[in-house]
């Protein structure tokens, strides 16, 4: 489960919540790292010590030595729990994540009162049970039938304008339109929106896709008229 956090370079946090396992073998970890969606980078662990098994809820606290700045890219700072065990079941609630100078706190809906307002999940190894690997079908998960009614037409539009184009002989749409079909082939077996940088690129490729030169302006000279023209007034015989 992962939570933007607003924590801040070179101070120290407190990290408490209560777990309930009926096994040694399911542990938390909790960390800060610099992620965007997955592959997370540059993380602080918070350290519990060795947990007691007990019977019930319990609650642990650990402290959490942030050195991190942003990375590259404006990375965002996100905490993330997740259960050591891949078969024990972990239980998890009331997170709590506290600045010890100021007593801030952190985390937003750490008593999933709210259900998951706040939280997203990810998987960094094995997403292939929640990844959509199919760039309509995520459009629809993500945006509903109106954003995927929006996505065909947009890609309509502007797909039919780059063949109508590449067709007279516009090399500059031919390359747009390959780049825009190398995308939606892409998308047949994978989703490319799942990160800022990759919808940007895509929604580049659209954008410069439906750009097209400005025609040249050709400048008329335009003819005096007889009224104009001195000359006209001279009769020949």
């Amino acid at each position: 489960m992962l939570q933007h956090v607003d924590v801040q370079p070179g101070k120290r946090y407190q990290l408490k919540l209560d777990i309930r396992r009926n096994s040694a073998d399911a542990s938390p970890v909790a960390m800060v790292c610099l992620r965007w969606l997955i592959y997370p980078l540059d993380c602080k662990v918070a350290s519990f010590g060795k947990l007691p098994l007990v019977e019930g809820w319990q609650t642990i606290t650990g402290e959490l030595p942030l050195r991190t700045a942003r990375g590259e890219w404006g990375a965002p700072l996100v905490l993330e729990l997740y259960n050591r065990s891949h078969k024990a079941p972990l239980e998890i609630d009331n997170v709590s994540l506290v600045e010890l100078e100021t007593g801030r706190e952190l985390i937003r809906n750490g008593s999933f009162t709210d259900a998951n307002d706040f939280w997203f999940f990810s998987s960094d190894r094995n997403h292939m049970p929640w990844h959509v690997k199919n760039f309509a079908v995520n459009q629809v998960f993500e945006l509903g039938w109106v954003g995927l009614v929006a996505t065909a037409f947009l890609l309509l539009a502007v797909g039919g304008r780059l063949v109508a184009r590449g067709l007279t002989g516009d090399s500059y749409a031919a390359v747009c339109l390959a780049s825009l079909t190398g995308c939606m082939m892409v998308g047949l077996f994978d989703s490319i929106t799942d990160v800022p940088r990759l919808s940007i690129v895509f929604l580049l490729i659209a954008l410069a896709g439906s750009l097209k030169a400005a025609r040249k302006r050709i400048k008329v000279r335009r003819q005096p008229s007889a009224a104009e023209d001195p000359a006209a007034d001279t009769l020949t015989t």
